[in-house]
């Protein structure tokens, strides 16, 4: 299992963070960031994520599974 370093005096950053910061982007700050990391196939979300991991290319799909790990969730 891979373990992370704690550092004293942080606090965990959420999933529920993560979802609050990515809606405060207008949709076209939300389009570019997401077509750096989706596959060229995939059609750009029209709803707000979860999204499925299919539409992502192989590097952010593997990112992805790390951090939802690192999360506590066991699936992506």
């Amino acid at each position: 299992m891979i373990q992370a370093p704690t550092i004293e005096n942080s606090t965990p950053f959420s999933y529920e963070a993560l979802v609050e910061l990515y809606q405060k982007l207008d949709f076209a700050k939300r389009a570019k960031t997401l077509e750096l990391f989706l596959a060229q196939d995939a059609p750009l979300p029209k709803k707000n994520p979860p999204y499925p991991s299919s539409i992502f290319l192989e590097r952010p799909k593997q990112i992805i599974i790390v951090v939802s790990y690192l999360l506590g969730y066991y699936s992506d």
